[in-house]
């Protein structure tokens, strides 16, 4: 647990920009449903591939707060809660709901090319 800690503290305190924009395919649309909810890293980062409605979304699954894991947790009205400190996150703006300060890291953005859903990062870099 203390080198997954390490490595998410790591990756957060990085000061280097991120000069290479990363793409990264998914999976074909018609079949991603039945592996949601889909963890993969971009750009050495963990995110979690969720479905808002009719929607495929990306959010970072660490919490910023105390670098808690969300990749387990539920989503719940388009929000999600860290299990350690109870601190929830709209995972479409990042922005933190429970009322503390922070906000998740900007995700990939999910787009769909010829059938297959891809993640980028070139919105973010």
């Amino acid at each position: 647990m203390m080198r997954t800690r390490q490595r998410a503290l790591d990756i957060a305190d990085s000061t280097q920009p991120d000069t290479n924009a990363a793409r990264l395919v998914l999976g074909n649309s018609a079949e991603l449903d039945s592996q949601l909810p889909l963890q993969f890293e971009l750009a050495g980062k963990p995110y979690r591939l969720v479905r808002i409605g009719d929607k495929l979304v990306a959010h970072a699954s660490t919490c910023p707060h105390r670098l808690g894991p969300l990749q387990n947790a539920k989503v719940v009205n388009g929000q999600v809660e860290c299990p350690w400190h109870g601190y929830r996150f709209n995972v479409i703006s990042g922005e933190c709901t429970s009322g503390q300060h922070g906000q998740l890291p900007l995700a990939p953005v999910i787009s769909i090319d010829n059938d297959e859903v891809v993640a980028s990062s070139e919105e973010n870099v």
